[in-house]
């Protein structure tokens, strides 16, 4: 005798951040926990659509990171000066 059962499921993936440059999506969990480089941050957060469906598992003070270069352009920029 056979039997089956059936649960309900949702398709879904992961995908590195690196990846996902260039790629929109209408919903995403972020990991920001374990970032090392400038900028994955903005990355990772920018790929959804609109901001309510963004959610972030993990983040620390140093998942926000800006390059070196760009903080010293800012600095030295007469366009940036309040």
């Amino acid at each position: 005798m056979a039997s089956t059962s059936n649960f309900p499921n949702n398709l879904a993936y992961a995908v590195i951040i690196h990846t996902s440059q260039g790629a929109t999506f209408d919903k995403a969990i972020v990991d920001l926990g374990y970032l090392w480089e400038p900028g994955q941050a903005y990355v990772a957060m920018s790929r959804v659509r609109r901001p309510e469906d963004l959610k972030i598992a993990a983040w620390t003070a140093n998942s926000f990171k800006s390059d070196p270069r760009v903080l010293e352009f800012i600095k030295s920029s007469s366009a940036f000066r309040i």
